[in-house]
């Protein structure tokens, strides 16, 4: 161990070959990022935290920006912290050019708002990991086309190139998965993140070759026939509908904020819930008693409770994200944009 301490403290930046090519591609008019464009940002994920520390250490120099344009996200954080650096990201108003993640910025963060690239500086062993981290400009609300980009390892060692073969097909299956049946976790048939990387951990240590971890994963997508799932789900659906009484009336169908505007409406006959419906989008503004703030403080968290003395809800998909990109690009505070901010981070639907 000491030998090998000795040989990597050795490898000077100029020499570490994957941190060289990171550089040349963020320098290439090839890749196109401009770090002067408020609108273009990269998220890059690690998966060491001493790895995301180095990185940034050395982005910082080796671009020549200032040390708040790349900012480091880590599991060590506080929640607050997490936060307060997940807004910055999403501000165009911050100098935040570069995010560098471990693993912690992989699951319910939205970092779409001013990003659409991102490169996996380590390559993880779990197609979830995968499926988790691309989800964070992959989603909905993203206006430019994802620039995802993996750093692959080359060696001459028959065995460690034998290896990174195995990660290759990997990557390849799970793009390809994600276009056919939608969830790449079911080629590996694992259910947790720790269970396939101890697939892929088992495949490199006993020495597997390349095509027969390829043939597992096409078995794993081939056993998958989105036909008989669907058709499973409509025989339980009609078994269940057959349970149910066959007599339904039109007064049972509303929308969800035609429900909720009846439901508030019945319970004004004898409490007090002033409600009115909104004139411009689908939504309610409802006033709000202490009973009412009492209940959401125990179903709602701190940062994402409503300001003043109304709260606002709407099912429209559209003025519910233009709300949020409006609150994450603008300084101005007032209750409202501060009740779409706060959901707009923590990632819930108001």
């Amino acid at each position: 161990m000491e030998k090998l301490k000795s040989a990597l403290e050795a490898i000077a930046p100029g020499k570490f070959t994957r941190y060289q090519k990171l550089l040349e591609l963020l320098r290439s008019k090839e890749y196109g990022w401009n770090p002067a464009d408020t609108g273009d940002r990269v998220v890059l994920f690690t998966e060491r935290i001493e790895t995301m520390k180095y990185l940034a250490e050395r982005l910082r120099q080796d671009l020549g920006l200032k040390a708040d344009a790349i900012q480091e996200i880590s599991g060590g954080m506080s929640d607050a912290e997490q936060q307060r650096i997940v807004e910055e990201f999403g501000r165009t108003e911050s100098p935040v050019r570069v995010l560098v993640a471990s693993d912690v910025a992989s699951e319910g963060l939205n970092l779409h708002y001013l990003s659409h690239r991102l490169i996996h500086f380590d390559i993880p062993w779990s197609l979830m990991v995968f499926q988790q981290r691309n989800g964070r400009i992959d989603r909905y609300g993203q206006q430019q086309r994802p620039d995802i980009r993996y750093m692959l390892i080359e060696s001459d060692n028959k065995r460690i190139k034998g290896d990174m073969h195995i990660i290759e097909i990997l990557i390849t299956k799970e793009e390809q998965a994600l276009k056919n049946i939608g969830d790449p976790s079911l080629l590996l048939g694992k259910f947790t993140i720790e269970d396939e990387e101890l697939v892929v951990f088992e495949a490199i240590e006993s020495g597997s070759d390349a095509e027969s971890f390829e043939q597992a994963l096409d078995t794993g997508e081939e056993s998958f026939d989105p036909f008989e799932a669907l058709m499973a789900a409509a025989s339980e659906t009609e078994e269940e509908s057959e349970k149910k009484s066959s007599t339904v009336t039109d007064e049972t169908l509303f929308s969800d904020i035609d429900y909720l505007y009846q439901a508030l409406t019945y319970l004004n006959q004898t409490e007090s819930h002033p409600v009115e419906k909104l004139q411009t989008v689908s939504g309610l503004d409802v006033k709000l008693t202490p009973d009412m703030v009492r209940r959401l403080k125990a179903v709602i968290p701190e940062e994402a409770l409503p300001q003043g003395e109304t709260l606002r809800v709407s099912d429209d998909k559209a003025f519910c994200m233009e709300q949020m990109r409006s609150s994450m690009q603008n300084l101005k505070s007032t209750p409202l944009v501060d009740e779409w901010f706060r959901a707009a981070v923590s990632g819930r639907t108001v």
